[in-house]
């Protein structure tokens, strides 16, 4: 895209309301309706990494689960029209919860005509922080607020034939930590819109001279000594309800032909929730680095684990380090701290 200025004199605002048959209109709708979303813990799962580095696996797969897991709302097909918007995305919501603490995810999709939901924007709100980050405050059961949650920017261009879809739920693991109770949000729909940037086409687009070979400096020459692989997957255990999402990357073993040097590196993460019981979520990451040469090994291994209960969150941190097979360190670090409003 092509602008003189920023921010752009090019973007307006286009208003979506929630309706109670699942819709998104740009008219309000007749009656006002409260529709509640409960917790599904696995909400999220499809999310892909928090910040990809444009690895396979790294980015959120198909949004149709995820949708069945929140409360969705679709612009009907026949009112969908082709569209670019660029910048931050914004729901206004007003809603009630049924605990003290809790947060709420939004999702904003784009779905083509043959049903693929793609994961466009998304944003996170902890509900205590509806006010402040500063002076967090505890929601009162069933009293109203309003929020408005604001999605990260984006530029998207939505295709004819493709609607818009924005997902609602009251958790996003593993992107956020569970609130340490199920929560069930309401929805009072009267008070609910999208807020889209709509950017207007530009003549100016079509000017932009197209991106040049990217210029960096000569790679190192090196021998692969292990490829590089990587493993992105969830499996549940249906005789205990626990998840497991596992993320493995090997970034393999190389040698380098100008001091003949070996570096190898392996990443392991377990994000492991019980679909029924927030506190037992868990987060288990694992390192693995070592260096060699003519000679001689050095190896450091890591293991960080996180846990919680409805008051704390518990760390334990163990680092490992090895001199020609010989262990030379070995200290395990622990942390208690108090949950917050989280």
């Amino acid at each position: 895209v092509a602008e003189t200025a920023w921010p752009s004199p090019n973007i307006g605002q286009q208003v979506l309301h929630f309706w109670p048959d699942g819709s998104l209109r740009q008219t309000q709708p007749a009656n006002s309706a409260a529709l509640p979303i409960s917790t599904h813990l696995l909400h999220g799962l499809d999310s892909g990494v928090w910040c990809p580095y444009g690895y396979d696996g790294e980015l959120a797969s198909d949004q149709r689960g995820e949708d069945g897991r929140a409360l969705s709302f679709t612009v009907p097909r026949d009112e969908s029209n082709e569209i670019e918007i660029l910048g931050f995305p914004e729901v206004q919501l007003t809603l009630s919860a049924d605990k003290a603490n809790a947060l709420v995810a939004v999702r904003l999709c784009d779905v083509a005509p043959t049903g693929e939901s793609t994961l466009v924007s998304w944003g996170l709100l902890n509900l205590t922080h509806r006010a402040s980050d500063e002076f967090p405050q505890a929601l009162i059961p069933g009293e109203k607020v309003v929020v408005r949650v604001q999605l990260n920017v984006i530029a998207h261009h939505l295709l004819p034939g493709h609607c818009w879809r924005v997902g609602v739920a009251p958790s996003y693991w593993p992107h956020a930590w569970p609130s340490p109770e199920l929560v069930t949000l309401t929805l009072h729909l009267a008070g609910c819109q999208l807020l889209l940037p709509v950017r207007a086409l530009s003549p100016l687009d079509n000017t932009l001279r197209e991106f040049g070979e990217p210029e960096e400096a000569k790679m190192l020459a090196v021998e692969t000594l292990r490829e590089e692989s990587a493993q992105r997957e969830w499996v549940t255990d249906r005789m205990t309800g626990n998840v497991t999402l596992r993320c493995v990357f090997d970034y393999g073993a190389v040698k380098y032909a100008h001091n003949g040097i070996t570096h190898a590196s392996i990443v392991k993460d377990d994000y492991v929730i019980n679909e029924h019981d927030p506190l037992s979520a868990c987060v288990t990451c694992w390192r693995s680095n070592t260096l060699s040469g003519e000679g001689w090994i050095t190896h450091i291994e890591t293991q960080s684990e996180m846990t919680c209960d409805a008051a704390s969150f518990y760390l334990v941190n163990t680092m490992r380090a090895f001199e020609n097979g010989a262990l030379v360190f070995d200290k395990t670090w622990r942390q208690n701290m108090p949950r917050q409003f989280v």
